[in-house]
Protein backbone atom coordinates (compact mmCIF):
# COMPACT_ATOMS: atom_id res chain seq x y z
CA UNK A 1 0.00 0.00 0.00
CA UNK A 2 1.38 3.47 -0.85
CA UNK A 3 2.60 5.45 2.17
CA UNK A 4 0.32 8.45 2.66
CA UNK A 5 0.99 12.12 3.04
CA UNK A 6 -0.37 13.72 6.19
CA UNK A 7 -3.68 14.32 4.34
CA UNK A 8 -3.98 10.69 3.26
CA UNK A 9 -2.96 10.94 -0.39
CA UNK A 10 -0.24 8.69 -1.85
CA UNK A 11 3.31 9.93 -2.26
CA UNK A 12 3.96 11.48 -5.65
CA UNK A 13 7.04 9.34 -6.28
CA UNK A 14 5.01 6.18 -5.75
CA UNK A 15 2.38 7.23 -8.29
CA UNK A 16 5.02 8.29 -10.80
CA UNK A 17 6.79 4.94 -10.44
CA UNK A 18 3.47 3.14 -10.77
CA UNK A 19 2.71 4.94 -14.04
CA UNK A 20 6.06 3.84 -15.48
CA UNK A 21 5.47 0.26 -14.35
CA UNK A 22 1.98 0.19 -15.82
CA UNK A 23 3.25 1.38 -19.20
CA UNK A 24 6.07 -1.17 -19.16
CA UNK A 25 3.77 -4.06 -18.20
CA UNK A 26 1.22 -3.06 -20.81
CA UNK A 27 3.93 -3.15 -23.47
CA UNK A 28 5.15 -6.55 -22.28
CA UNK A 29 1.62 -7.95 -22.44
CA UNK A 30 1.50 -7.20 -26.17
CA UNK A 31 4.56 -9.19 -27.17
CA UNK A 32 3.94 -12.36 -29.20
CA UNK A 33 3.00 -15.17 -29.18
CA UNK A 34 -0.76 -14.69 -28.71
CA UNK A 35 -2.31 -18.03 -27.68
CA UNK A 36 -5.61 -16.30 -26.85
CA UNK A 37 -5.90 -13.19 -29.01
CA UNK A 38 -9.22 -11.91 -27.63
CA UNK A 39 -8.11 -12.20 -24.00
CA UNK A 40 -4.82 -10.46 -24.73
CA UNK A 41 -6.65 -7.60 -26.44
CA UNK A 42 -9.19 -7.34 -23.63
CA UNK A 43 -6.48 -7.22 -20.95
CA UNK A 44 -4.49 -4.63 -22.91
CA UNK A 45 -7.51 -2.34 -23.18
CA UNK A 46 -8.10 -2.63 -19.42
CA UNK A 47 -4.50 -1.63 -18.75
CA UNK A 48 -4.90 1.34 -21.09
CA UNK A 49 -7.91 2.60 -19.11
CA UNK A 50 -6.09 2.26 -15.81
CA UNK A 51 -3.00 4.08 -17.08
CA UNK A 52 -5.03 6.93 -18.59
CA UNK A 53 -6.90 7.35 -15.30
CA UNK A 54 -3.63 7.49 -13.38
CA UNK A 55 -2.05 10.04 -15.72
CA UNK A 56 -5.11 12.29 -15.50
CA UNK A 57 -4.40 12.77 -11.81
CA UNK A 58 -1.35 14.79 -12.92
CA UNK A 59 -3.32 16.89 -15.43
CA UNK A 60 -3.67 19.95 -13.15
CA UNK A 61 0.14 20.31 -13.06
CA UNK A 62 1.09 18.94 -16.49
CA UNK A 63 -1.93 19.40 -18.80
CA UNK A 64 0.03 19.35 -22.05
CA UNK A 65 2.08 16.24 -21.25
CA UNK A 66 -0.98 14.39 -19.95
CA UNK A 67 -3.02 15.34 -23.00
CA UNK A 68 -0.29 14.10 -25.34
CA UNK A 69 0.06 10.75 -23.57
CA UNK A 70 -3.69 10.36 -23.23
CA UNK A 71 -4.26 10.83 -26.94
CA UNK A 72 -1.49 8.39 -27.83
CA UNK A 73 -2.89 5.68 -25.55
CA UNK A 74 -6.50 6.34 -26.62
CA UNK A 75 -5.66 6.00 -30.32
CA UNK A 76 -3.86 2.70 -29.77
CA UNK A 77 -6.69 1.40 -27.57
CA UNK A 78 -9.28 2.30 -30.23
CA UNK A 79 -7.44 0.12 -32.73
CA UNK A 80 -7.55 -2.72 -30.22
CA UNK A 81 -11.25 -2.10 -29.69
CA UNK A 82 -12.04 -2.57 -33.35
CA UNK A 83 -10.64 -6.09 -33.24
CA UNK A 84 -12.50 -6.79 -29.98
CA UNK A 85 -15.97 -5.75 -31.21
CA UNK A 86 -16.86 -9.09 -32.77
CA UNK A 87 -16.03 -11.02 -29.58
CA UNK A 88 -18.01 -8.50 -27.51
CA UNK A 89 -21.08 -9.02 -29.70
CA UNK A 90 -20.93 -12.78 -29.18
CA UNK A 91 -20.54 -12.39 -25.42
CA UNK A 92 -23.48 -10.00 -25.38
CA UNK A 93 -25.63 -12.48 -27.29
CA UNK A 94 -24.61 -15.23 -24.84
CA UNK A 95 -25.95 -13.09 -21.97
CA UNK A 96 -29.17 -12.42 -23.85
CA UNK A 97 -29.66 -16.12 -24.55
CA UNK A 98 -29.09 -16.94 -20.88
CA UNK A 99 -31.75 -14.50 -19.67
CA UNK A 100 -34.36 -15.21 -22.38
CA UNK A 101 -37.14 -17.62 -21.36
CA UNK A 102 -39.24 -17.93 -24.53
CA UNK A 103 -38.05 -21.05 -26.43
CA UNK A 104 -38.65 -19.51 -29.87
CA UNK A 105 -36.77 -16.32 -29.03
CA UNK A 106 -33.92 -18.36 -27.52
CA UNK A 107 -33.68 -20.42 -30.72
CA UNK A 108 -33.66 -17.26 -32.87
CA UNK A 109 -30.92 -15.73 -30.73
CA UNK A 110 -28.82 -18.87 -31.06
CA UNK A 111 -29.27 -18.76 -34.82
CA UNK A 112 -28.10 -15.14 -34.87
CA UNK A 113 -25.12 -15.98 -32.70
CA UNK A 114 -24.09 -18.74 -35.07
CA UNK A 115 -24.19 -16.37 -38.02
CA UNK A 116 -22.10 -13.73 -36.23
CA UNK A 117 -19.65 -16.36 -34.95
CA UNK A 118 -19.02 -17.51 -38.53
CA UNK A 119 -18.10 -13.96 -39.47
CA UNK A 120 -15.41 -13.71 -36.78
CA UNK A 121 -13.53 -16.82 -37.83
CA UNK A 122 -10.56 -16.72 -40.13
CA UNK A 123 -7.04 -15.50 -40.61
CA UNK A 124 -7.96 -11.84 -41.12
CA UNK A 125 -9.16 -11.44 -37.52
CA UNK A 126 -5.87 -12.83 -36.15
CA UNK A 127 -3.81 -10.61 -38.44
CA UNK A 128 -5.77 -7.47 -37.46
CA UNK A 129 -5.42 -8.34 -33.77
CA UNK A 130 -1.68 -8.92 -34.02
CA UNK A 131 -1.23 -5.65 -35.88
CA UNK A 132 -3.24 -3.74 -33.27
CA UNK A 133 -1.30 -5.32 -30.40
CA UNK A 134 1.98 -4.37 -32.08
CA UNK A 135 0.81 -0.77 -32.43
CA UNK A 136 -0.36 -0.71 -28.82
CA UNK A 137 3.00 -2.04 -27.63
CA UNK A 138 4.82 0.74 -29.46
CA UNK A 139 2.48 3.35 -27.95
CA UNK A 140 3.15 1.98 -24.45
CA UNK A 141 6.90 1.99 -25.04
CA UNK A 142 6.77 5.63 -26.14
CA UNK A 143 4.60 6.45 -23.14
CA UNK A 144 7.02 4.78 -20.73
CA UNK A 145 9.91 6.75 -22.21
CA UNK A 146 7.95 10.01 -21.86
CA UNK A 147 6.97 9.24 -18.26
CA UNK A 148 10.56 8.63 -17.24
CA UNK A 149 11.28 12.24 -18.21
CA UNK A 150 8.55 13.64 -15.95
CA UNK A 151 9.73 15.46 -12.81
CA UNK A 152 9.47 13.60 -9.51
CA UNK A 153 6.82 16.02 -8.22
CA UNK A 154 4.43 15.47 -11.16
CA UNK A 155 2.01 13.77 -8.75
CA UNK A 156 2.30 16.16 -5.82
CA UNK A 157 -0.41 16.00 -3.11
CA UNK A 158 -2.11 19.18 -4.27
CA UNK A 159 -2.10 17.96 -7.85
CA UNK A 160 -3.53 14.58 -6.84
CA UNK A 161 -6.33 16.26 -4.89
CA UNK A 162 -7.26 18.44 -7.86
CA UNK A 163 -7.03 15.48 -10.22
CA UNK A 164 -9.34 13.39 -8.03
CA UNK A 165 -11.75 16.29 -7.72
CA UNK A 166 -11.85 16.73 -11.50
CA UNK A 167 -12.41 13.00 -12.01
CA UNK A 168 -15.35 12.97 -9.61
CA UNK A 169 -16.80 16.19 -11.04
CA UNK A 170 -16.68 14.82 -14.59
CA UNK A 171 -18.36 11.56 -13.56
CA UNK A 172 -21.04 13.41 -11.59
CA UNK A 173 -21.76 15.79 -14.47
CA UNK A 174 -22.00 12.88 -16.91
CA UNK A 175 -24.39 11.08 -14.51
CA UNK A 176 -26.65 14.12 -14.32
CA UNK A 177 -26.66 14.50 -18.12
CA UNK A 178 -27.44 10.81 -18.64
CA UNK A 179 -30.23 10.98 -16.07
CA UNK A 180 -31.76 13.96 -17.88
CA UNK A 181 -31.40 12.38 -21.35
CA UNK A 182 -30.93 8.58 -20.94
CA UNK A 183 -29.89 7.72 -24.47
CA UNK A 184 -26.99 5.51 -25.56
CA UNK A 185 -24.61 8.42 -26.19
CA UNK A 186 -25.11 10.04 -22.78
CA UNK A 187 -24.85 6.70 -21.01
CA UNK A 188 -21.62 5.96 -22.87
CA UNK A 189 -20.21 9.34 -21.82
CA UNK A 190 -21.17 8.55 -18.22
CA UNK A 191 -19.49 5.15 -18.50
CA UNK A 192 -16.23 6.68 -19.77
CA UNK A 193 -16.14 9.31 -17.01
CA UNK A 194 -17.00 6.67 -14.44
CA UNK A 195 -14.08 4.49 -15.55
CA UNK A 196 -11.63 7.30 -14.85
CA UNK A 197 -13.14 8.02 -11.43
CA UNK A 198 -13.26 4.39 -10.29
CA UNK A 199 -9.70 3.61 -11.37
CA UNK A 200 -8.48 6.71 -9.55
CA UNK A 201 -10.30 5.60 -6.41
CA UNK A 202 -8.61 2.21 -6.60
CA UNK A 203 -5.20 3.89 -6.87
CA UNK A 204 -5.65 5.18 -3.31
CA UNK A 205 -5.37 1.55 -2.11
CA UNK A 206 -8.37 1.46 0.23
CA UNK A 207 -8.14 -0.86 3.22
CA UNK A 208 -10.67 -3.73 3.05
CA UNK A 209 -13.94 -3.05 4.84
CA UNK A 210 -13.56 0.73 4.91
CA UNK A 211 -16.09 3.19 3.54
CA UNK A 212 -13.70 3.98 0.70
CA UNK A 213 -13.36 0.27 -0.17
CA UNK A 214 -17.14 -0.14 -0.20
CA UNK A 215 -17.43 2.82 -2.56
CA UNK A 216 -14.88 1.23 -4.88
CA UNK A 217 -16.90 -1.99 -4.91
CA UNK A 218 -20.08 -0.08 -5.82
CA UNK A 219 -18.21 1.76 -8.58
CA UNK A 220 -17.05 -1.58 -9.99
CA UNK A 221 -20.62 -2.86 -9.97
CA UNK A 222 -21.89 0.29 -11.67
CA UNK A 223 -19.19 0.00 -14.34
CA UNK A 224 -20.38 -3.55 -15.07
CA UNK A 225 -23.99 -2.37 -15.44
CA UNK A 226 -23.05 0.44 -17.82
CA UNK A 227 -20.65 -1.81 -19.71
CA UNK A 228 -23.37 -4.42 -20.30
CA UNK A 229 -25.77 -1.70 -21.44
CA UNK A 230 -23.16 -0.31 -23.84
CA UNK A 231 -22.61 -3.78 -25.30
CA UNK A 232 -26.36 -4.07 -25.91
CA UNK A 233 -26.44 -0.69 -27.64
CA UNK A 234 -23.51 -1.67 -29.87
CA UNK A 235 -25.10 -5.02 -30.70
CA UNK A 236 -28.40 -3.40 -31.62
CA UNK A 237 -26.64 -0.81 -33.77
CA UNK A 238 -24.71 -3.56 -35.59
CA UNK A 239 -27.87 -5.56 -36.20
CA UNK A 240 -29.75 -2.54 -37.54
CA UNK A 241 -26.95 -1.69 -39.95
CA UNK A 242 -26.88 -5.25 -41.29
CA UNK A 243 -30.53 -6.23 -40.81
CA UNK A 244 -31.18 -6.95 -44.53
CA UNK A 245 -28.55 -9.71 -44.45
CA UNK A 246 -29.84 -11.32 -41.24
CA UNK A 247 -32.96 -13.44 -40.54
CA UNK A 248 -35.85 -11.11 -39.74
CA UNK A 249 -37.15 -13.14 -36.80
CA UNK A 250 -33.69 -13.34 -35.26
CA UNK A 251 -33.27 -9.56 -35.58
CA UNK A 252 -36.66 -8.95 -33.94
CA UNK A 253 -35.89 -11.37 -31.10
CA UNK A 254 -32.52 -9.72 -30.46
CA UNK A 255 -33.98 -6.21 -30.42
CA UNK A 256 -36.78 -7.22 -28.02
CA UNK A 257 -34.39 -8.97 -25.66
CA UNK A 258 -31.86 -6.16 -25.86
CA UNK A 259 -34.34 -3.42 -25.01
CA UNK A 260 -35.83 -5.41 -22.16
CA UNK A 261 -32.42 -5.99 -20.59
CA UNK A 262 -31.28 -2.42 -21.28
CA UNK A 263 -34.27 -1.01 -19.39
CA UNK A 264 -33.43 -3.19 -16.39
CA UNK A 265 -29.72 -2.31 -16.47
CA UNK A 266 -30.35 1.43 -16.77
CA UNK A 267 -32.84 1.49 -13.92
CA UNK A 268 -30.36 -0.27 -11.66
CA UNK A 269 -27.47 1.93 -12.83
CA UNK A 270 -29.31 5.16 -12.08
CA UNK A 271 -30.30 3.87 -8.65
CA UNK A 272 -26.67 3.09 -7.84
CA UNK A 273 -25.53 6.39 -9.36
CA UNK A 274 -27.83 8.29 -7.02
CA UNK A 275 -25.96 6.85 -4.02
CA UNK A 276 -22.52 7.54 -5.48
CA UNK A 277 -22.88 11.00 -7.01
CA UNK A 278 -25.43 12.88 -4.93
CA UNK A 279 -22.74 14.88 -3.12
CA UNK A 280 -21.21 17.98 -4.65
CA UNK A 281 -17.53 17.67 -5.61
CA UNK A 282 -15.98 19.54 -2.70
CA UNK A 283 -18.17 17.71 -0.18
CA UNK A 284 -17.14 14.43 -1.77
CA UNK A 285 -13.44 15.32 -1.49
CA UNK A 286 -13.79 16.26 2.19
CA UNK A 287 -15.53 12.97 2.89
CA UNK A 288 -12.90 11.04 0.92
CA UNK A 289 -10.03 12.71 2.78
CA UNK A 290 -11.63 11.87 6.11
CA UNK A 291 -11.98 8.21 5.14
CA UNK A 292 -8.32 7.66 4.18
Amino acid sequence: MPKPYHDGFPRSARLGDRAVRQARRAAALCRPPYPDMDSRIHDSRKRAKKLRSLLRMAAPARPGAVRQSDRRIAAAARDLGKTRDSAARLECLDRLIACTDAPEDKADLRLLRGILADRTRGHAHAVDGARALKGFRRAMERTEKALRAWPSDAFGPGTVRRGLLAGYRDARTAWKQARAAPDADHLHDWRKALQTHRHQMRLLAPAPGTRHARRCDRLDGLADLLGDDHDLAMLEDYIHRDRTALPRRAVSAAVRASRHQSARLRAEAFAVGETLFRRKPKAFLRRLTASL
